[in-house]
Protein backbone atom coordinates (compact mmCIF):
# COMPACT_ATOMS: atom_id res chain seq x y z
CA UNK A 1 0.00 0.00 0.00
CA UNK A 2 1.22 3.52 -0.83
CA UNK A 3 1.85 5.43 2.40
CA UNK A 4 3.28 8.68 0.99
CA UNK A 5 2.65 10.19 -2.42
CA UNK A 6 4.34 13.42 -3.50
CA UNK A 7 3.82 14.82 -7.00
CA UNK A 8 5.30 18.03 -8.45
CA UNK A 9 5.77 19.59 -5.00
CA UNK A 10 7.13 23.14 -5.02
CA UNK A 11 7.72 25.36 -1.99
CA UNK A 12 8.68 29.03 -1.93
CA UNK A 13 8.93 31.86 0.57
CA UNK A 14 9.07 35.57 -0.26
CA UNK A 15 9.41 34.73 -3.99
CA UNK A 16 12.45 32.52 -3.22
CA UNK A 17 12.04 28.89 -4.37
CA UNK A 18 13.10 26.29 -1.81
CA UNK A 19 11.79 23.14 -3.55
CA UNK A 20 10.74 22.73 -7.16
CA UNK A 21 8.87 19.86 -8.82
CA UNK A 22 9.70 17.11 -6.31
CA UNK A 23 7.95 13.78 -6.92
CA UNK A 24 8.29 10.37 -5.26
CA UNK A 25 6.20 7.72 -3.54
CA UNK A 26 6.75 5.48 -0.54
CA UNK A 27 5.16 2.14 0.34
CA UNK A 28 4.47 0.81 3.81
CA UNK A 29 7.56 -0.91 5.19
CA UNK A 30 9.99 1.10 3.04
CA UNK A 31 12.76 3.50 4.06
CA UNK A 32 13.54 6.52 1.88
CA UNK A 33 16.69 8.62 2.09
CA UNK A 34 16.29 12.24 0.97
CA UNK A 35 19.75 13.61 0.31
CA UNK A 36 21.33 16.70 -1.23
CA UNK A 37 23.61 19.64 -0.39
CA UNK A 38 22.95 22.28 2.27
CA UNK A 39 19.95 24.44 1.39
CA UNK A 40 18.56 21.98 -1.17
CA UNK A 41 15.26 21.73 0.74
CA UNK A 42 15.63 18.45 2.66
CA UNK A 43 14.32 19.88 5.94
CA UNK A 44 11.62 21.82 4.10
CA UNK A 45 10.34 18.61 2.52
CA UNK A 46 10.11 16.92 5.92
CA UNK A 47 8.28 19.93 7.38
CA UNK A 48 5.74 19.73 4.55
CA UNK A 49 5.18 16.04 5.24
CA UNK A 50 4.92 16.71 8.98
CA UNK A 51 2.23 19.35 8.41
CA UNK A 52 4.45 22.15 9.73
CA UNK A 53 4.60 23.91 6.33
CA UNK A 54 2.34 25.71 5.46
CA UNK A 55 -0.05 25.03 8.34
CA UNK A 56 2.23 26.47 11.04
CA UNK A 57 4.82 28.35 8.97
CA UNK A 58 2.15 30.22 7.05
CA UNK A 59 4.48 32.49 5.02
CA UNK A 60 5.45 29.54 2.81
CA UNK A 61 3.65 28.94 -0.47
CA UNK A 62 3.12 25.25 -1.33
CA UNK A 63 1.89 23.83 -4.64
CA UNK A 64 1.61 20.26 -5.88
CA UNK A 65 0.07 17.07 -4.54
CA UNK A 66 0.98 15.56 -1.15
CA UNK A 67 -0.93 12.72 0.51
CA UNK A 68 -0.07 10.64 3.56
CA UNK A 69 -2.21 7.51 3.81
CA UNK A 70 -4.71 9.30 1.58
CA UNK A 71 -4.87 12.36 3.87
CA UNK A 72 -3.37 15.84 3.79
CA UNK A 73 -0.23 16.14 5.97
CA UNK A 74 -2.13 18.18 8.56
CA UNK A 75 -4.93 15.60 8.78
CA UNK A 76 -2.40 12.77 9.03
CA UNK A 77 -0.55 14.60 11.83
CA UNK A 78 -3.81 15.23 13.72
CA UNK A 79 -4.61 11.50 13.61
CA UNK A 80 -1.18 10.65 14.99
CA UNK A 81 0.01 8.97 11.80
CA UNK A 82 3.21 11.05 11.59
CA UNK A 83 6.14 11.46 14.02
CA UNK A 84 8.79 14.06 13.20
CA UNK A 85 12.32 14.39 14.65
CA UNK A 86 13.72 17.78 13.53
CA UNK A 87 17.30 19.04 13.31
CA UNK A 88 16.66 21.60 16.04
CA UNK A 89 15.66 19.20 18.79
CA UNK A 90 15.75 21.43 21.85
CA UNK A 91 12.33 22.99 21.29
CA UNK A 92 10.50 19.66 21.26
CA UNK A 93 10.78 18.72 24.95
CA UNK A 94 8.20 19.56 27.60
CA UNK A 95 9.74 18.03 30.75
CA UNK A 96 12.89 19.00 32.61
CA UNK A 97 14.38 15.54 33.24
CA UNK A 98 14.59 12.44 31.05
CA UNK A 99 12.19 10.27 33.04
CA UNK A 100 9.81 13.17 33.56
CA UNK A 101 9.63 13.57 29.78
CA UNK A 102 8.98 9.85 29.31
CA UNK A 103 6.39 9.75 32.10
CA UNK A 104 4.49 12.66 30.55
CA UNK A 105 4.38 10.70 27.30
CA UNK A 106 3.48 7.48 29.17
CA UNK A 107 6.60 5.69 27.93
CA UNK A 108 8.89 3.30 29.82
CA UNK A 109 12.57 4.28 30.34
CA UNK A 110 13.91 1.25 28.42
CA UNK A 111 17.41 2.15 27.19
CA UNK A 112 17.35 5.49 29.02
CA UNK A 113 17.29 4.18 32.60
CA UNK A 114 20.89 5.30 33.19
CA UNK A 115 19.94 8.84 32.15
CA UNK A 116 16.67 8.89 34.06
CA UNK A 117 17.50 11.56 36.63
CA UNK A 118 19.56 13.73 34.29
CA UNK A 119 18.29 17.17 33.35
CA UNK A 120 17.52 17.40 29.64
CA UNK A 121 19.77 20.45 29.39
CA UNK A 122 22.67 18.29 30.61
CA UNK A 123 22.34 15.78 27.77
CA UNK A 124 24.51 15.96 24.70
CA UNK A 125 23.04 16.71 21.30
CA UNK A 126 23.35 13.04 20.33
CA UNK A 127 21.64 11.83 23.51
CA UNK A 128 18.75 14.27 22.95
CA UNK A 129 18.33 13.15 19.34
CA UNK A 130 18.32 9.47 20.38
CA UNK A 131 15.71 10.24 23.04
CA UNK A 132 13.46 12.02 20.54
CA UNK A 133 13.86 9.16 18.07
CA UNK A 134 12.79 6.69 20.76
CA UNK A 135 9.75 8.86 21.54
CA UNK A 136 8.85 9.01 17.84
CA UNK A 137 9.20 5.24 17.37
CA UNK A 138 7.11 4.58 20.50
CA UNK A 139 4.32 6.93 19.45
CA UNK A 140 2.49 4.43 17.25
CA UNK A 141 3.00 6.66 14.21
CA UNK A 142 2.91 4.95 10.81
CA UNK A 143 5.30 7.45 9.17
CA UNK A 144 8.60 8.40 10.84
CA UNK A 145 10.47 11.52 9.64
CA UNK A 146 14.08 12.00 10.81
CA UNK A 147 16.12 15.08 9.90
CA UNK A 148 19.94 14.70 9.80
CA UNK A 149 20.38 11.79 12.26
CA UNK A 150 23.94 11.08 11.03
CA UNK A 151 25.05 14.58 12.01
CA UNK A 152 23.74 14.26 15.56
CA UNK A 153 24.82 10.76 16.61
CA UNK A 154 28.08 8.88 16.85
CA UNK A 155 28.52 5.90 14.53
CA UNK A 156 27.65 3.20 17.07
CA UNK A 157 24.47 4.96 18.20
CA UNK A 158 23.49 5.76 14.60
CA UNK A 159 23.83 2.11 13.55
CA UNK A 160 21.73 1.03 16.53
CA UNK A 161 18.98 3.52 15.63
CA UNK A 162 19.05 2.53 11.94
CA UNK A 163 18.69 -1.13 12.85
CA UNK A 164 15.69 -0.30 15.05
CA UNK A 165 14.13 1.68 12.20
CA UNK A 166 14.76 -1.20 9.78
CA UNK A 167 13.08 -3.61 12.20
CA UNK A 168 10.10 -1.25 12.59
CA UNK A 169 9.76 -1.07 8.80
CA UNK A 170 10.19 -4.81 8.31
CA UNK A 171 8.08 -6.12 11.21
CA UNK A 172 5.54 -3.35 11.82
CA UNK A 173 5.16 -1.95 8.30
CA UNK A 174 6.33 1.53 9.35
CA UNK A 175 7.33 3.96 6.60
CA UNK A 176 10.49 5.96 7.25
CA UNK A 177 11.89 9.05 5.54
CA UNK A 178 15.39 10.18 6.54
CA UNK A 179 16.74 13.53 5.35
CA UNK A 180 20.53 13.50 5.48
CA UNK A 181 23.39 14.51 3.19
CA UNK A 182 25.58 11.59 4.37
CA UNK A 183 24.29 9.10 1.83
CA UNK A 184 27.27 6.74 2.10
CA UNK A 185 26.66 6.09 5.81
CA UNK A 186 22.95 5.38 5.34
CA UNK A 187 22.39 3.85 1.91
CA UNK A 188 22.69 0.22 3.06
CA UNK A 189 19.62 0.74 5.26
CA UNK A 190 17.32 2.39 2.71
CA UNK A 191 15.16 1.18 -0.16
CA UNK A 192 14.91 4.41 -2.18
CA UNK A 193 17.13 7.50 -2.52
CA UNK A 194 15.65 10.87 -3.46
CA UNK A 195 18.32 13.44 -4.37
CA UNK A 196 17.58 17.17 -4.20
CA UNK A 197 19.57 20.07 -5.62
CA UNK A 198 22.98 20.29 -7.22
CA UNK A 199 26.10 20.38 -5.15
CA UNK A 200 28.22 23.53 -5.36
CA UNK A 201 31.95 23.29 -5.74
CA UNK A 202 34.48 24.68 -3.30
CA UNK A 203 35.99 28.01 -4.24
CA UNK A 204 39.48 26.53 -4.02
CA UNK A 205 40.74 29.83 -2.63
CA UNK A 206 43.07 30.15 0.32
CA UNK A 207 40.98 32.06 2.81
CA UNK A 208 43.80 33.63 4.81
CA UNK A 209 47.00 34.45 2.97
CA UNK A 210 49.57 34.84 5.75
CA UNK A 211 53.04 33.37 6.08
CA UNK A 212 53.17 30.29 8.29
CA UNK A 213 56.52 31.48 9.62
CA UNK A 214 54.96 34.30 11.66
CA UNK A 215 54.02 32.11 14.63
CA UNK A 216 55.93 32.43 17.89
CA UNK A 217 56.71 29.50 20.15
CA UNK A 218 54.30 28.64 22.93
CA UNK A 219 50.79 27.37 23.57
CA UNK A 220 47.48 28.61 22.26
CA UNK A 221 45.72 26.76 25.07
CA UNK A 222 46.55 24.47 27.96
CA UNK A 223 44.59 22.72 30.67
CA UNK A 224 46.14 21.33 33.85
CA UNK A 225 44.44 19.10 36.42
CA UNK A 226 40.96 20.15 35.34
CA UNK A 227 38.15 18.82 37.52
CA UNK A 228 34.72 19.32 35.98
CA UNK A 229 31.30 18.24 37.20
CA UNK A 230 27.73 18.76 36.07
CA UNK A 231 25.39 18.22 38.99
CA UNK A 232 26.42 14.94 40.63
CA UNK A 233 28.14 13.73 37.48
CA UNK A 234 31.93 14.08 37.24
CA UNK A 235 33.06 14.56 33.63
CA UNK A 236 36.79 15.00 34.15
CA UNK A 237 39.16 14.26 37.02
CA UNK A 238 42.54 15.93 36.61
CA UNK A 239 42.43 16.43 32.82
CA UNK A 240 45.61 17.92 31.36
CA UNK A 241 46.60 18.75 27.78
CA UNK A 242 48.14 21.53 25.70
CA UNK A 243 47.64 22.90 22.20
CA UNK A 244 50.66 24.43 20.48
CA UNK A 245 50.34 27.61 18.46
CA UNK A 246 49.63 26.93 14.80
CA UNK A 247 48.23 23.45 15.60
CA UNK A 248 44.91 21.61 15.44
CA UNK A 249 43.65 19.44 18.30
CA UNK A 250 40.76 17.02 17.95
CA UNK A 251 38.51 16.02 20.84
CA UNK A 252 36.68 12.80 19.95
CA UNK A 253 34.25 10.61 21.81
CA UNK A 254 30.71 9.29 21.92
CA UNK A 255 27.65 11.42 22.64
CA UNK A 256 27.57 12.49 26.28
CA UNK A 257 31.30 12.07 26.91
CA UNK A 258 31.77 15.78 27.69
CA UNK A 259 33.25 17.12 24.44
CA UNK A 260 30.91 20.10 24.12
CA UNK A 261 31.23 20.93 27.81
CA UNK A 262 35.03 20.99 27.52
CA UNK A 263 34.82 23.48 24.64
CA UNK A 264 32.45 25.63 26.70
CA UNK A 265 34.99 25.65 29.53
CA UNK A 266 37.69 26.81 27.11
CA UNK A 267 35.30 29.46 25.77
CA UNK A 268 34.66 30.72 29.32
CA UNK A 269 30.98 29.78 29.25
CA UNK A 270 30.97 26.91 31.78
CA UNK A 271 32.74 27.21 35.18
CA UNK A 272 34.98 24.42 36.47
CA UNK A 273 35.77 23.14 39.96
CA UNK A 274 39.56 23.14 40.14
CA UNK A 275 42.51 23.26 37.81
CA UNK A 276 44.20 25.71 35.46
CA UNK A 277 42.75 26.73 32.08
CA UNK A 278 44.59 29.10 29.75
CA UNK A 279 43.53 30.18 26.26
CA UNK A 280 45.14 32.72 23.99
CA UNK A 281 42.76 35.49 22.96
CA UNK A 282 40.86 36.36 20.88
CA UNK A 283 38.85 33.14 20.99
CA UNK A 284 36.06 32.35 18.54
CA UNK A 285 33.59 29.65 19.56
CA UNK A 286 31.18 27.99 17.11
CA UNK A 287 28.64 25.92 19.07
CA UNK A 288 26.56 23.11 17.65
CA UNK A 289 23.69 25.57 17.19
CA UNK A 290 25.09 28.90 15.89
CA UNK A 291 21.58 30.06 15.00
CA UNK A 292 21.07 31.21 18.56
CA UNK A 293 23.65 33.99 18.47
CA UNK A 294 22.97 35.71 15.17
CA UNK A 295 21.92 39.27 15.90
CA UNK A 296 21.01 41.07 12.65
CA UNK A 297 18.24 40.75 10.09
CA UNK A 298 20.30 39.54 7.14
CA UNK A 299 23.33 37.43 6.26
CA UNK A 300 25.16 40.40 4.73
CA UNK A 301 24.27 42.49 7.79
CA UNK A 302 25.80 39.83 10.06
CA UNK A 303 29.03 39.85 8.06
CA UNK A 304 29.17 43.66 8.05
CA UNK A 305 28.63 43.73 11.82
CA UNK A 306 31.58 41.39 12.41
CA UNK A 307 33.79 43.25 9.93
CA UNK A 308 33.17 46.47 11.89
CA UNK A 309 33.42 44.74 15.27
CA UNK A 310 36.82 43.20 14.55
CA UNK A 311 38.11 46.18 12.58
CA UNK A 312 38.71 44.13 9.45
CA UNK A 313 38.93 45.37 5.90
CA UNK A 314 37.20 42.33 4.39
CA UNK A 315 34.84 43.01 1.53
CA UNK A 316 31.50 41.49 2.49
CA UNK A 317 30.84 40.51 -1.12
CA UNK A 318 34.10 38.55 -1.26
CA UNK A 319 33.31 36.69 1.95
CA UNK A 320 29.80 35.90 0.70
CA UNK A 321 31.33 34.35 -2.40
CA UNK A 322 34.03 32.43 -0.56
CA UNK A 323 31.51 30.74 1.72
CA UNK A 324 28.82 30.23 -0.95
CA UNK A 325 26.44 32.66 0.72
CA UNK A 326 25.91 35.23 -2.04
CA UNK A 327 22.46 33.90 -2.93
CA UNK A 328 21.50 34.20 0.75
CA UNK A 329 22.79 37.73 1.34
CA UNK A 330 19.37 39.26 2.06
CA UNK A 331 18.02 36.29 4.01
CA UNK A 332 17.39 36.49 7.75
CA UNK A 333 19.94 34.17 9.44
CA UNK A 334 17.12 32.50 11.35
CA UNK A 335 15.56 31.27 8.09
CA UNK A 336 18.73 29.41 7.00
CA UNK A 337 19.09 25.67 7.02
CA UNK A 338 21.46 24.19 9.61
CA UNK A 339 24.17 23.75 6.95
CA UNK A 340 23.75 27.30 5.66
CA UNK A 341 23.91 28.63 9.22
CA UNK A 342 27.13 26.69 9.79
CA UNK A 343 28.63 28.23 6.64
CA UNK A 344 27.70 31.68 7.94
CA UNK A 345 29.29 30.85 11.30
CA UNK A 346 32.49 29.80 9.49
CA UNK A 347 32.45 33.06 7.52
CA UNK A 348 32.19 35.01 10.77
CA UNK A 349 35.09 33.04 12.23
CA UNK A 350 37.13 33.87 9.13
CA UNK A 351 36.43 37.58 9.61
CA UNK A 352 37.29 37.38 13.33
CA UNK A 353 40.71 35.75 12.55
CA UNK A 354 40.96 34.30 16.09
CA UNK A 355 44.07 33.09 17.86
CA UNK A 356 42.02 30.11 18.97
CA UNK A 357 39.02 28.69 17.09
CA UNK A 358 36.76 26.32 19.03
CA UNK A 359 34.44 24.37 16.73
CA UNK A 360 31.82 21.99 18.15
CA UNK A 361 30.68 19.17 15.81
CA UNK A 362 31.97 20.86 12.62
CA UNK A 363 30.31 18.31 10.33
CA UNK A 364 26.81 19.00 11.64
CA UNK A 365 24.65 19.92 8.64
CA UNK A 366 27.57 20.20 6.20
CA UNK A 367 27.50 18.66 2.72
CA UNK A 368 30.68 17.63 0.87
CA UNK A 369 31.22 21.08 -0.63
CA UNK A 370 30.88 22.74 2.78
CA UNK A 371 33.28 20.20 4.29
CA UNK A 372 35.89 21.45 1.83
CA UNK A 373 35.24 24.97 3.12
CA UNK A 374 35.78 23.67 6.66
CA UNK A 375 39.18 22.31 5.65
CA UNK A 376 40.08 25.64 4.04
CA UNK A 377 38.96 27.55 7.14
CA UNK A 378 41.08 25.40 9.47
CA UNK A 379 44.10 25.72 7.19
CA UNK A 380 43.48 29.46 6.97
CA UNK A 381 43.40 29.88 10.75
CA UNK A 382 46.70 27.97 10.97
CA UNK A 383 48.25 30.18 8.30
CA UNK A 384 47.11 33.19 10.28
CA UNK A 385 49.12 31.84 13.24
CA UNK A 386 46.02 30.64 15.02
CA UNK A 387 45.12 27.27 16.52
CA UNK A 388 41.98 25.16 16.31
CA UNK A 389 40.23 22.74 18.65
CA UNK A 390 37.44 20.68 17.12
CA UNK A 391 35.08 18.42 19.07
CA UNK A 392 33.24 15.66 17.23
CA UNK A 393 31.86 12.15 17.53
CA UNK A 394 33.14 11.47 14.00
CA UNK A 395 36.74 10.38 13.52
CA UNK A 396 36.34 11.32 9.87
CA UNK A 397 37.96 14.60 10.96
CA UNK A 398 41.09 12.92 12.28
CA UNK A 399 42.85 13.75 9.01
CA UNK A 400 42.55 17.47 9.85
CA UNK A 401 44.21 17.35 13.29
CA UNK A 402 47.79 17.18 14.50
CA UNK A 403 46.87 15.35 17.70
CA UNK A 404 43.72 14.34 19.50
CA UNK A 405 42.08 13.42 22.79
CA UNK A 406 39.71 10.46 22.91
CA UNK A 407 37.20 10.83 25.74
CA UNK A 408 35.07 7.99 27.08
CA UNK A 409 31.75 8.57 28.89
CA UNK A 410 33.45 7.34 32.09
CA UNK A 411 35.88 10.26 32.03
CA UNK A 412 38.92 8.36 30.78
CA UNK A 413 41.05 10.31 28.31
CA UNK A 414 43.62 9.00 25.84
CA UNK A 415 46.01 11.31 24.00
CA UNK A 416 47.37 10.50 20.54
CA UNK A 417 49.81 12.53 18.48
Amino acid sequence: MISVEVSNLSVSINSSTVLKGVSFSLREGEIVLVTGPCGSGKSTLLKVLAGVIPYMYTRFSVTGFVRIFGLSPWEAAEKGFVAYVPQDINTFFIGSRVCEELELLELSPNGFAQLCDRLLEELSDGELYRLLTYVAMSSGAKLLLLDEPASHMDVETLVNVLELLSRAAREEGASVIIADHRAEELKSYVDVVVELGVERKSSGKNLIKTSVNCCEQGFAAYVKNLVLSIGDRVLFKGLSFAVAKNAVLGVFGRSGAGKSTLLKVLAGIVPYSTGIVYVEKPVFYIPQKPLYWFSTGSVSGELSLYANLFGKRHEVGEVLEQFHLQHLASRNPYTLSVGEARRLAMALAYIASPKLLLFDEPLLGLDKSSEELLTELIEGVEKGCGSVIIASHSKKLIKLVDSYLEISPGGEVKFSA
